[in-house]
């Protein structure tokens, strides 16, 4: 409900999460909205500067990976996971409307579009469709968005 500050939709987890938490060595994935959403407090997610085997994995879920409210934009930290993919990072695993959403975007969150890898460390699953922009040179095309962060639905 409201009063959460952390809601863990995705297949291992339901509601009523609250307060400060830490989610690590977790997969979050296949729910039918969002992996998981942060509406206020100190939540992290990933507690390692880069992937490895005590990462989360959050993929596969029919909205966002991660949903992050205005009210926890300044007091959330997610690092060092797997988004839209799951370790070693050869499969994809796309969170369909992508993997982070938050508003404002957060640049420590964009990732690098040669390693997929944001300045967090977190693993960024490759984009869903072929990315193209028609003629000549490359680009993210018409409807296609590249996977990562995205402005809050």
């Amino acid at each position: 409900g409201d009063e959460d500050s952390l809601t863990r939709t995705g297949s291992e987890f339901g509601e009523g999460v609250t307060g400060a938490n830490t989610v690590t060595n977790t997969t979050i994935s296949n729910s039918t909205f969002v992996g998981v959403m942060i509406r206020r407090g100190t939540q992290i997610i990933g507690t390692s500067a880069t992937a490895g085997p005590q990462s989360n994995a959050i993929y596969s879920n029919t909205m966002f990976g991660i949903v992050v409210k205005p009210g926890a934009v300044r007091t959330t930290t997610i690092r060092g996971n797997y988004l839209g993919t799951q370790s070693p990072a050869t499969k994809l695993l796309p969170n369909i409307k992508g993997n982070i959403s938050v508003s404002p975007v957060k640049a420590k969150w964009v990732p690098n579009v040669d390693t997929n890898i944001d300045a967090s460390g977190n693993v960024h699953g490759l984009p869903k469709a072929p990315v193209s922009g028609g003629g000549t040179g490359t680009g993210t095309g018409g409807k296609v968005r590249r996977p990562g962060i995205f402005p809050r639905a």
